[in-house]
This record gives C-alpha cells, structure tokens and sequence, in this order.
C-alpha cells in the first residue's frame, strides 16, 4: 500500500485493516491517543438500524434514488466530516502498532506520555459498526480516494472549506466532476460528496503533523481526564 493510499486509508474509517488487528495492551492509568469524532460518529441515522432522515426522502425525489441509497451517501460524505468542538467524552479511542513495528501487537494505552505523542498520527480507528455503510463505503473506495488527495494534495484547498472563496469552490467543483466523469456509475454518490465537502470542515484541517507531514487532530488524554467522563 503506498503512503498516500494509507491515508486516505484513515479519514475514511480505517475499516479496511482494523478489523484484523490484534487487541491492544492496557495499563492501569497512561494515556489514550484519540481524535474527534466525525458526523457520522454522532449521527443516530448513521448508525447500525438507523432510519433515514427527512433530507434523505428530499434527495431521493430530487435524484430519482432510493431513500436508503440517498442515506448511505450522505452517511458516507459524514465519515469524513471532523466535529472538533464535540465533547470529549464523544472522541474516539485509537489504537497503533507497539514501537519496533513487531506484528500483532498494538497499543491502546499509552504508559507514557512520550509513547504516546510518537504515535500521533499513526492511529487506528476501530472498523465501522455499521456494516450496511461499510460495504457502501467499500464500493467507492477508489473514487473516495481520488476525492481526497484531491483535497488534501492542492494547495488551493489547504483551508477549511467554509474559508474558501468562490474561485476555489469552483475550482473544487470542476475537480470532483472531472473525477465524476472517470466513474460514471458512481457520479451521483462522487459530486454529493464534493458537495458536502465544500460545505464542512475537512478531516484534520487543524492541528500537529503526522505520519508524510499530513496534518492530524489526534491527541494524547490522559485515561482519568474527567472529560471522558462528560465532566
């Protein structure tokens, strides 16, 4: 897999390899390596079960797709929306390989906080609880990707998409539709989550740099921080 695939790998769930990983060590006390949640994270209707929302019924009359077609796209363009003023009770647990890269052993609590701040960056998610979206999410992986770097490569787009001026929002717009032309089976879903894009905040728009200089929010808390408890 080369770096750039990888990560598109995390702004998108990490599903792919997560699911495979080996339960990680814990101590009593350290540190956990978290991020915000994304929307989806925090969307009942997202979620395993969940019911389509009255804007799904609107984009299935406006498209001519199904109501559950028009829920898992949007669900989809959520995965890659941040909420970093979420609590941080709602910040998900990441996990990452133990230093010395052995095979299967994987960190969940960090001793240190040394240990900890080395993995920023390198931290897994756990694999989507939905597995009606994951395999949705799966379908478009490719394309997702190119929508991605496309994002996160150009420097035009370096800025949180509610700073972008018209000139850049157009020119977002001309890049997802001539990717859009590439996968014309998966247009519709592929110029949705451009449009959604170009209206939220981007995955790790903020915040330290990671693994190839790509920017993470992902933090070190301490495991008794009363914030994970909602206090």
């Amino acid at each position: 897999m080369n770096p750039r695939h990888a990560t598109a790998l995390a702004l998108v769930g990490w599903y792919l390899t997560a699911s495979l990983l080996a339960t990680g060590t814990a101590w009593a006390g350290g540190w956990y390596l978290m991020e915000p949640p994304n929307e989806a994270d925090l969307d009942p209707s997202c979620w395993s079960g969940g019911a389509p929302t009255w804007s799904d019924y609107v984009t299935a009359w406006r498209t001519w797709d199904s109501v559950s077609e028009a829920r898992l796209t949007r669900c989809e363009a959520e995965l890659l929306m941040t909420v970093p003023q979420a609590p941080v009770s709602r910040w998900i647990q990441l996990r990452s390989i133990r230093p010395g890269g052995v095979s299967g052993l994987w960190v969940s609590v960090y001793k240190d906080l040394d240990d900890c701040n080395m993995a920023l960056g390198l931290g897994s998610r756990p694999p989507l609880s939905n597995p009606e979206l994951l395999a949705y999410v799966d379908r478009h992986f490719k394309e997702m990707d190119e929508v991605m770097n496309l994002a996160s490569k150009d420097p035009a787009f370096q800025k949180d998409p509610k700073d972008w001026d018209q000139a850049t929002r157009d020119k977002f717009n001309e890049s997802v539709e001539s990717i859009s032309q590439k996968y014309p089976k998966d247009a519709s879903v592929l110029r949705a989550l451009g449009a959604y894009i170009s209206r939220r905040r981007l995955p790790a728009a903020l915040g330290p740099t990671g693994l190839e200089g790509e920017p993470t929010d992902q933090q070190c808390i301490a495991t008794d921080d009363p914030r994970l408890k909602g206090n």
